[in-house]
């Protein structure tokens, strides 16, 4: 009977109320929609960062090909002054040598 007693007050000890209140429905409630607004708002940063990720790499790969190209133009127009430049001397120096 000792045993049987001290399991009767064991079980009346751990009975747990599972009344439903509006406030813990509403507190249930907010915290799935938190939880679901913020897996969302994570998604959204994610998609902006990747969009503007892929804007800079877009920006810097034009900027690198307009660099690229006035190099190329500078190049080219430096090299054409260089040729009349060295082409102009040496048709002084022949002039000069020449007596003309």
């Amino acid at each position: 009977m000792a045993g049987l007693r001290s399991l009767q007050g064991q079980c009346l000890t751990s009975i747990i109320d599972f009344t439903v209140t509006q406030k813990g429905l509403e507190d249930q409630l907010l915290g799935r929609v938190i939880v679901t607004e913020k897996y969302e708002s994570i998604l959204e940063m994610l998609a902006f960062a990747r969009m503007s990720a892929t804007y800079v790499l877009w920006s810097l790969t034009k900027e690198t090909k307009e660099l690229e190209e006035n190099v190329r133009c500078w190049l080219h127009v430096t090299e054409q002054k260089t040729d009349e430049g060295t082409g102009r001397n040496l048709l002084w120096k022949l002039t000069s040598s020449a007596g003309l």
